[in-house]
């Protein structure tokens, strides 16, 4: 995994013609996280997926610089792992099944026994054949968050990735944003309950509707 610096530069977003934040300006290096807070509505999938590269800005730009000097929309999508709010499974397929298929799309061959692992980790054992149809939603929830124990990838954006897990999976889900910052890498998430990547040292970025601040 390469660190980087994430930098966000007077972004501007609307939706119908209508303005969901702006002028949200923000830097982050390695080993930082940013948990992205506001009331339903206010922009936060839309800030995550405008930082994913998966929609264009009005205005402003998002930049991933790495410590070998590159940039560019293609070299920041390589570099990051996008959990959005929904967990994006297909119900004909098993969980392994999803999480297999979840990493070719992504370009990465899990080693042996590392499926496995994963499953241990996020507690899937029982789970771990049965179709995605089958599962709760604290299950489907975990299956996608498995991706955080095989996709090293040193971006991390999630959104509102503690919604439906119980104390197991809240914990684990914290272990694996500690071991990500560990090593260097970033942690953005979306949140609209008290889940906080660190306590106290996680800084913030608050929306509301048509406006934002940092």
């Amino acid at each position: 995994m390469r660190p980087g610096s994430l930098e966000v530069i007077s972004l501007r977003v609307s939706r119908r013609g209508r303005p969901v934040f702006d002028d949200v300006s923000l830097s982050l290096g390695a080993g930082q996280a940013l948990r992205v807070e506001g009331p339903n509505g206010s922009g936060k999938s839309t800030f995550l997926k405008a930082v994913a590269g998966l929609l264009a800005p009005d205005a402003g730009s998002v930049r991933w610089v790495d410590e070998d000097g590159g940039d560019g929309v293609g070299q920041r999508r390589a570099s990051t792992l996008y959990i959005g709010h929904r967990a994006a499974l297909r119900d004909d397929l098993s969980a392994a099944e999803n999480l297999r298929l979840s990493l070719a799309l992504s370009g990465h061959a899990a080693r042996p026994g590392e499926l496995d692992d994963a499953a241990r980790t996020w507690g899937l054992g029982e789970v771990w054949h049965r179709h995605a149809r089958e599962l709760s939603a604290g299950q489907r929830r975990r299956v996608a968050l498995a991706r955080l124990s095989v996709s090293f990838r040193p971006l991390w954006l999630l959104d509102e990735p503690s919604a439906a897990l119980d104390r197991h999976g809240i914990a684990t889900l914290r272990d694996a944003m500690t071991t990500q910052l560990a090593r260097g890498g970033i942690v953005v998430y979306a949140a609209h309950d008290e889940f906080a990547a660190h306590r106290g040292d996680t800084a913030c970025l608050r929306l509301e509707p048509s406006r934002a601040f940092h």
